[in-house]
Order: C-alpha cells, then sequence, then structure tokens
C-alpha cells in the first residue's frame, strides 16, 4: 500500500487507476484492478446527491473539469473476488507468490518433512511438533496450532488464532482472533474474525459467522445429547 500511495503522489495525477498485469502468453489487455487512488481534487467532484459509478461517472466527470486521470500498472494481480470460492480462490494465488523479504519476521516452517516446506510461519506462531502443515500455508503473529491438528492448504491461519487439539482443515480461511476447539473440521471454509467454534463443529463450503456458529452450537449439542443416551443405555444394560 505503502509503494502504491508513493506512485500515486509522485505523478500529476488527481485520480489514479490501476491495472492487473496481462496474464503470460495472453493476447488479451490488462484488466482493471478495481483499485483506485485519489486525491481531494478528485473527491470534491463527486456528486452529492445520487449515485456516482467510479469508471462511468466519476471519471468522465473529471476529465471535463481539467483534472488529471493517470494508469498504473501492478507488479502482480490484485485478485478478484465476489464469493467465498474465489475468495479462497485469491487467497491460494498469493500464496504461491510469497517471498521471504515481504515478510520480516516469519520464516518457512522447518521439519523433516519435504512436504512442509511450504508452510510460512510468524516467528511469534505457536505450532505443535506433532501437528502436520502441508501447504500453501501462512500462520500469522501469535496463532497457536495445537497437538496432531492438520492443516492441508492453501490456507491462511490470522493472527490470534487459536486451533485446539485434533482439528483437521482444509483449503480454509481463518480470520484473526477465531478460535476452533478440539476436533473441528473444516473443509472450503471461512471463519469470521473473532468467531468462537465448538467442539467438533463440522462445515462444508461455509462462511461461518455469528449466525452459522448457533447452527453448529445446536448440531454439537444434539451429537452430545445422543452420546449421553447412549452412555445412559449401555449403564442400565451392565
Amino acid at each position: 500500500i505503502d509503494e502504491l500511495l508513493g506512485m500515486h503522489a509522485s505523478a500529476p495525477a488527481d485520480l489514479t487507476v490501476l491495472y492487473n498485469p496481462a496474464a503470460p502468453g495472453s493476447k488479451l489487455p490488462s484488466q482493471c484492478s478495481n483499485i483506485f487512488i485519489c486525491k481531494r481534487s478528485a473527491v470534491e467532484c463527486i456528486p452529492d446527491a445520487g449515485f456516482c459509478d467510479l469508471k462511468e461517472g466519476l471519471i468522465p466527470l473529471l476529465l471535463r473539469e481539467g483534472l488529471h486521470v493517470r494508469q498504473a500498472g501492478l507488479k502482480q494481480d490484485a485478485g478478484h473476488f465476489r464469493d467465498r470460492a474465489s475468495y479462497l480462490s485469491v487467497v491460494e494465488r498469493y500464496l504461491d507468490s510469497l517471498e521471504m523479504e515481504d515478510w520480516p519476521g516469519y520464516s518457512w516452517l522447518d521439519q523433516a518433512d519435504s512436504e512442509h516446506a511450504r508452510a510460512f510461519v510468524a516467528d511469534s506462531a505457536e505450532v505443535h511438533e506433532s501437528a502436520g502443515l502441508y501447504g500453501p500455508i501462512m500462520v500469522m503473529e501469535g496463532a497457536q496450532i495445537g497437538k496432531d491438528s492438520v492443516i492441508l492448504g492453501p490456507a491462511t491461519i490470522e493472527s490470534n488464532v487459536r486451533i485446539d487439539e485434533g482439528c483437521v482443515l482444509s483449503n480454509s480461511a481463518i480470520w484473526q482472533g477465531a478460535c476452533l476447539p478440539r476436533g473441528c473440521e473444516m473443509q472450503r471454509c471461512i471463519v469470521e474474525d473473532h468467531s468462537q467454534l465448538y467442539d467438533f463443529a463440522s462445515a462444508k463450503d461455509r462462511c461461518l459467522s455469528a449466525a452459522t456458529q448457533r447452527k453448529l452450537t445446536g448440531r454439537c449439542g444434539m451429537v452430545s445429547g445422543v452420546w449421553g443416551k447412549l452412555r445412559q443405555l449401555s449403564g442400565r444394560a451392565a
């Protein structure tokens, strides 16, 4: 972000429109990344009432006012996503492009199994020695991954996430501060910031928010109730 702001500030432009690089070998031109950086002069041209589309409304308005609109290219694709699946696809592409020098305080997880080589872990994160991380995976600051848990990439474990014993995650993004207690199973899921799941919660192709947590709680409670009844029956039979 600092680099993009510096690039915008160094040019005589009121609005900078950023484009993704063209795909290698593609005959198609580069496409707008839908990232725009503007000065106050551009903001002041936005009408007070009604909707003003950036590309079809504001840019023509700026040009009529004699302001300067500039096009600039990004070094790598910013990624586009509209839903859970496309977000996870963007995460995968980002993980494949990680460079050590861009992330001070991180290192590749040092484990004997070569399949762990693409686990990129913050120095302040705690990964239990029995946990299995199969990249590409990024584990951010203060995250904790418990005993016998398995994470299959692509996956991101954001800052201060807690993953307890025996969890299994595949192709998922766990946002900052979330907690997955023991035995949770997540497949192609997004767990929102500071979400608190429950023991043995299981989800597939879901975005887990406060509302969905209530459903998971009910299902986990039902499973616990069934096991409780079975224990009672086995006790009576004995």
